[in-house]
């Protein structure tokens, strides 16, 4: 449990602040110590498993780090699910012990020795993080250890640490990017601000926020924030991923002094697995080179099959999938996403390319995402990077609807204070698309769903747009 022990770092940095919520500190001798009588009060109700319902609160940070410290295998259940989403996945481990901090945390009735906290199960896996994926259903992505520990490290290679870091963690802590955010400041002893996720400026500001973690659409509203005055200067670096990020918008963010830095990664490989260099974090963006080439993080080893699908193999790549009832560490196999040798085929297409000499992975997009008309691929990615290069169009999504001509056609979803007309948007693209690549509709949302995560939710856009489309 190197690295991942809040008893470890107590000892280090006691009279460090471990996490800040509503405004307030809390050092690492104190989370230690509330994270034992947790654990405490797990042993005595005999939880040798757990499903916790992440909320952003210090309860669901003390219960992660008690079952970080004592080995209890986790499945993370996002607090935001419909009731019915979340009792599904809750089945799927019903012996589990459930952890939900709007009903506060288990404590002991007595002493418990600590001597007798031991782990329950002989087992590396730390996390269960259920992942709809592509197909629709909650996949368990079980996470080791050894996995988390491998990807702090990988990140901490490009980033490095400074004492005065803080790392604010506005994304939800049942997931990959929230969670490796605790683990990674959990390793080095840097403090984690809890925090909602907007008045990003503001709370950047006042609590000198040093590292960051967005979605797209996050970063468009820190934009919003430091262009209206928000000091954002402690930043040294925001990484920014699990969407497409187009270039106007990393451009409008550095110009605005915030050190936005892409990155690719997914659950299954514990988050980032390639990185713009540090170095590179307010470099003028060339919007000619788009997609940018992601420089690999170390360990990690990346190649392209001849569909062009990217395979990933490396110390932070998941243990696999949870079976359907699982019971830790049973693993479902992966025969649908791995090859020989240990790769894992991640369904997103890219190419390789180089950056100072070093190898890096330039990504195209999601395989299934692929819009195929009369014929012709088209990458939604790059359609909707086209789009939000008008300065009208604020958000873009761009799906495929069947036709009864062209198999699918191509429809877009934009949103932005003044929609531009048809004929502009047109014109806008004849440069920059080929005729195929062309939407033929455009339809103006205020603005885009988005799932709990913060990525725009493709299936509810398209949905939307075949409803609107279809009353016309």
């Amino acid at each position: 449990m190197t690295g991942l022990s809040i008893v470890d770092t107590a000892a280090r940095r006691p009279d460090h602040p471990g996490v800040v919520v509503d405004d307030k500190p809390l050092w690492f001798a104190d989370l230690a110590d509330r994270a034992l009588v947790c654990a405490a009060g797990l042993y005595e109700a005999g939880a040798d498993e757990l499903a916790i319902v992440g909320r952003s609160d210090l309860d669901t940070v003390v219960a992660l780090y008690a079952a970080l410290e004592f080995g209890i295998p986790t499945a993370l259940i996002h607090a935001r699910l419909p009731a019915v989403e979340r009792d599904a996945l809750l089945a799927r481990t019903p012996d589990a012990f459930v952890i939900d901090s709007a009903r506060g945390l288990p404590r002991p009735h007595r002493p418990v020795p600590l001597d007798r906290l031991a782990p329950p199960l002989d087992s590396d896996i730390a996390f269960t993080i259920y992942t709809s994926g592509t197909s629709g259903r909650a996949r368990g992505v079980l996470l080791s250890r050894s996995a988390l520990l491998a990807s702090g490290e990988a990140s901490a290679a490009n980033l490095t640490w400074r004492d005065d870091d803080r790392w604010l963690c506005c994304l939800p802590l049942a997931h990959v990017g929230g969670l490796s955010i605790l683990t990674r400041c959990l390793g080095a002893g840097a403090t984690v601000v809890l925090g909602p996720p907007r008045d990003l400026g503001p709370q950047i500001e006042r609590h000198r926020v040093t590292l960051l973690s967005v979605v797209p659409a996050l970063l468009e509203r820190l934009c919003d924030d430091a262009e209206a005055g928000a000091d954002v200067s402690s930043l040294r670096a925001v990484l920014v991923g699990g969407a497409a990020c187009p270039p106007t918008l990393l451009a409008r963010a550095r110009a605005n002094g915030i050190p936005a830095l892409l990155t690719y990664g997914m659950t299954e490989t514990a988050s980032q697995i390639a990185t713009a260099p540090f170095a590179h974090a307010l470099s003028l963006v060339d919007d000619a080179d788009w997609p940018p080439p992601l420089p690999l993080l170390p360990g990690v080893e990346v190649r392209i099959g001849d569909n062009r699908r990217i395979a990933v193999r490396g110390p932070m790549l998941m243990s696999g999938y949870a079976a359907p009832d699982h019971r830790p560490p049973a693993i479902a196999p992966r025969s649908d996403h791995s090859n020989d040798g240990g790769w894992f085929e991640t369904g997103d297409l890219g190419r390789l390319a180089t950056v100072d000499g070093a190898k890096a992975l330039v990504v195209l997009g999601r395989a299934d995402n692929v819009i195929i008309t009369g014929g012709e691929n088209v990458m939604p990615q790059e359609v909707e990077a086209a789009l939000r290069a008008h300065p009208q169009v604020a958000q873009a999504c761009v799906v495929g609807l069947p036709d009864p001509a062209w198999g699918m056609v191509v429809v877009a979803a934009v949103a932005g204070p003044r929609p531009p007309a048809k004929e502009h948007l047109d014109e806008h693209l004849t440069p920059r698309l080929a005729s195929f690549k062309r939407p033929r509709a455009y339809v103006h949302f205020e603005s885009l769903p988005l799932t709990a995560s913060g990525k725009v939710d493709r299936a509810a856009v398209a949905a939307e747009l075949a409803r609107r489309l279809q009353a016309e």
